[in-house]
């Protein structure tokens, strides 16, 4: 059940063995990491999350806010209104590279401006893109709070 790597796709999906959660999507930054998630692609774990912390930039006005988002819950930031469906991270690495399902509605235009999986550790691959804000994911809370 994997709809394997293909050098040169961006979003690949990957399956979920009965024992061992594993990522749903995975960004390919170049053909050589390609390689190396192909070698690495089963020691992955990774656990759910019950919020997502979100970090929002208004750029008009120069200033920044820290969002925490409970799972399926939405949050307003400016005209955005902002939910997170999903929010895993590492289980061996709870503050490192956390990724999230967001879906970023834009109030003004009545359309979803985002929806997809941003990854904490490389926002830009996935990034919202909207004159005046930016949203990007922080990290995910993990159910057993070591944070």
């Amino acid at each position: 059940d994997v709809n394997l790597l293909i050098p040169g796709e961006h979003i690949v999906r990957i399956f979920k063995s009965e024992n061992i959660q594993l990522l749903d999507f995975f960004i390919l930054k170049s053909p050589t990491h390609f390689n190396y998630v192909k070698k690495n692609l089963y020691k992955l774990e990774v656990s759910n999350s019950d919020r997502a912390y979100l970090r929002g930039l208004d750029k008009m006005r120069g200033s920044s806010v820290d969002l925490e988002i409970p799972i399926g819950q939405e949050v307003t930031y400016g005209s955005l209104i902002i939910t997170v469906e999903e929010c895993r991270y590492p289980v061996n690495n709870p503050t490192g590279d956390a990724f999230s399902f967001l879906k970023i509605f834009n109030s003004m235009t009545n359309e979803y401006d985002f929806q997809g999986w941003m990854i904490a550790s490389s926002p830009a691959l996935m990034a919202l893109d909207h004159a005046r804000y930016d949203i990007w994911l922080i990290r995910c809370k993990p159910l057993r709070s070591y944070l």
